[in-house]
């Protein structure tokens, strides 16, 4: 294999990941398509805004599932979540905690 043969293959990705790769962009498009012709319809404001989030939403599970390549990563992914998770519930309970203290203080 010459020096030009594994650069190529350094930095292109495989026959079948490429191909992956173009169907991604091509639906890519489709969506991108799709949330134009949904602001050109004469829809009701928050109809208009809630498909064009959700074809939005379906733009950004493409992207960051395949090509930031997170869907091969779903152990790291998971532990993130529960800890945002848990980190979250601590600091809504933190208020709330709050409250039941300051209203047991004064209904002594």
């Amino acid at each position: 294999m010459s020096q030009s043969e594994e650069t190529r293959t350094a930095t292109q990705p495989a026959g079948s990941a490429l191909a992956r790769h173009k169907w991604i962009l091509l639906a890519l498009v489709a969506c991108t398509a799709v949330m134009v012709t949904l602001a050109l319809l004469p829809l009701g404001t928050g109809l208009k805004v809630g498909l064009v989030l959700t074809v939005a939403g379906v733009e950004a599970c493409l992207v960051a599932g395949v090509l930031m390549h997170l869907v091969e990563e779903r152990m790291l992914i998971l532990s993130i979540l529960v800890l945002t998770g848990i980190f979250f519930v601590s600091l809504l309970a933190l208020p709330i905690l709050s409250e039941v203290d300051h209203a047991r203080h004064f209904f002594k």
